[in-house]
């Protein structure tokens, strides 16, 4: 590996051993980022006798919140001397970041067209806790996750204070 200054990594170099005196290199990754670190390009190239060669190229896209939206792949046609398509993930984010959905295509060139492939959606349920705390508010519950029983210790308790406990659908 090779790093950028800012620690990033610049280039990786897969070598194999011949078997009996010498290192071969095999595939080597270029990458490059974008102003805010997030990885724009992976370039991955194979050794054919003594120069590299094309292979495959990733290319991610993000939108103005840096959040990741496409990530293309397209393979080197050696007779063409050109990148063809080969798939892509289209990325749904929720508000604050992560994927509520990943679309997968393949591209057909024979149609010409993006052929969908799969589709993962993701959901993500509240986090346990206690919420609505006075400043200075002590409370434990455990076992989590629990079974029948939980066990709810708290200090500085005032009369009248009410504790709601609920699972992940409400």
């Amino acid at each position: 590996y090779t790093n950028y200054p800012n620690g990033t990594v610049n280039q990786s170099v897969l070598q194999t051993w011949d078997g009996v005196s010498a290192w071969v290199n095999s595939r080597r990754s270029t990458f490059t980022y974008n102003p805010s670190g997030k990885p724009l390009t992976d370039l991955t190239e194979i050794w054919l006798g003594a120069a590299w060669m094309n292979n495959n190229l990733e290319t991610n896209s993000y939108d103005g919140s840096n959040y990741l939206i496409n990530s293309l792949n397209q393979t080197w046609d050696l007779m063409l001397s050109a990148w063809k398509d080969n798939s892509r993930e289209i990325y749904t984010n929720n508000p604050d970041g992560p994927p509520y959905q990943i679309i997968s295509q393949a591209w057909n060139p024979v149609t010409p067209a993006w052929n969908n492939e799969e589709r993962i959606t993701y959901t993500y349920g509240l986090p346990t806790g206690s919420y609505d705390l006075p400043d200075k508010m002590s409370v434990f519950v455990y076992p989590n996750p629990a079974g029948n029983i939980i066990t709810v210790r708290t200090s500085d308790i005032s009369p009248g204070s009410k504790f709601t406990i609920t699972d992940q659908t409400g």
